[in-house]
């Protein structure tokens, strides 16, 4: 358990414990053949200009927007949002927000590497918010998911009000990410689609870790000790827990909590998912487990696997484009119906 702190103060949340067949190390696994991933901006803007060049319909809709920087949504250090707002949005119609939560292992992170992607869809015509929110640091040991999950709740109450001020009315949203910040995308929309402040109509993710109960992630014979289970349910929920909640089982409710496989009925939105084949980071089986509990419950949702690829999803361009591609299809439906 120690070693998971370690990586996590690190900016490596959930590599210790993923991948200790494969690897002692974040290091260790990228010099075993994921630093191709590195291109992965590279690629991200070569499949937008795809898009741009193959689908008239989507370059007729390409226009200008206004971007209000690094707007505060509450008291705590650092928190901040960017609006996109397409200029000339009809203010006499609905208009629908498209949230980006940046990734960095829950420990690390900024929301100007959403920019191109948040950038992307304001220039389709949609109201973007780009959230920053505390992570867990030596400075801020007091963060976990719960809290990450509150203040994300703040920012789109935030960005209703800010909205409401500037004539434009709000009446659906969708959240993504990647990596930590897909696991908080499909959090938010699992936990809060009947208290939003604005009502979610989809979630669209990469690589979001969609469980955190123990049997998902310790692989190692200190990481399933009775005491590293209560380290990891207390770091990543905040909740304080014995050794005892652990033995008897009654800590796993604060697990659920965070999980949003936990949340996942008939009623959930619809879902729009990425993951990577060879992915050491956030196993592969725990995309798998998600879409097969979507399956299960008869969500609407597009499972897109990147067969290839590892964390950063780099290694299948065709993947990638059909991942974007389906986003907009998500949009124009899902934001009308």
């Amino acid at each position: 358990m120690k070693k998971l702190l370690a990586l996590m103060l690190s900016g490596c949340l959930l590599c210790g414990m993923a991948i200790p067949v494969y690897a002692s190390s974040a290091s260790e696994m990228l010099q075993e053949g994921d630093s191709p991933e590195s291109e992965e901006v590279d690629l991200f803007d070569e499949a937008l200009e795809l898009i741009y060049e193959t689908e008239k319909e989507i370059a007729d809709t390409i226009g200008a927007y206004t971007r209000y920087a690094d707007l505060s949504y509450c008291d705590h250090e650092g928190t901040s949002y960017d609006l996109y707002v397409p200029d000339g949005l009809d203010k006499t119609k609905n208009q629908y927000l498209i949230l980006f939560i940046h990734g960095g292992g829950y420990t690390g992170g900024d929301k100007q590497e959403q920019h191109k992607r948040a950038e992307f869809f304001a220039n389709q015509g949609y109201v973007v918010a780009n959230v920053n929110y505390t992570v867990l640091t030596e400075q801020h040991p007091e963060t976990n998911i719960n809290y990450m999950d509150n203040e994300i709740k703040l920012c789109v109450t935030a960005v209703k009000k800010k909205c409401k001020k500037m004539g434009i009315k709000l009446t659906g949203m969708a959240t993504s990410g990647s990596s930590a910040g897909g696991g908080l995308s499909l959090l938010y929309a699992f936990r809060h689609q009947d208290d939003s402040p604005i009502p979610i109509k989809f979630v669209f993710e990469q690589t979001g870790p969609a469980t955190f109960h123990y049997e998902d992630w310790m692989a190692d014979e200190e990481d399933r000790s009775v005491e590293g289970k209560r380290e990891w349910t207390e770091l990543l929920t905040g909740k304080k827990v014995t050794n005892k909640m652990v033995k008897d089982g009654t800590a796993d409710r604060y697990l659920k909590e965070i999980s949003p496989i936990d949340y996942v009925d008939s009623d959930t939105v619809p879902c729009l998912l990425a993951y990577g084949g060879v992915d050491y980071v956030v196993p592969t089986r725990l995309g798998k487990k998600l879409n097969r509990k979507l399956n299960k419950y008869q969500v609407p949702h597009d499972y897109v696997y990147f067969k290839y690829s590892g964390h950063l999803l780099a290694l299948n361009p065709d993947k990638t484009g059909e991942f974007w591609q389906l986003a907009l299809q998500y949009c124009r439906y899902y934001f009308i119906y």
